[in-house]
């Protein structure tokens, strides 16, 4: 699997981009390069949680985040550490 991750360029709705929430999170964007699907896990120091799926343009299609990555898909997701 490949992964990427970056910072979000739109704020979440309501939220200024300059506040200390839009300060902890990132997009994480995952290919699955292997023919079989996989459960995508986060683990760290930093306790990151999924907040939402967003497309590729980081605008958010799904609240409720199904982790499952099928082969040769890309998924990405806005992530929020505490």
């Amino acid at each position: 699997m490949a992964l990427k991750t970056f910072s979000p360029t739109h704020p979440l709705e309501g939220e200024d981009s300059s506040s200390q929430r839009a300060n902890r999170e990132l997009v994480l964007r995952c290919y699955k390069c292997h023919g079989e699907s996989t459960n995508l896990q986060l683990q760290g120091d930093l306790d990151w949680q999924f907040i939402s799926e967003v497309d590729g343009l980081e605008a958010e299609i799904n609240t409720t985040v199904d982790s499952m990555i099928r082969p040769w898909q890309v998924r990405s997701f806005r992530l929020f550490t505490n």
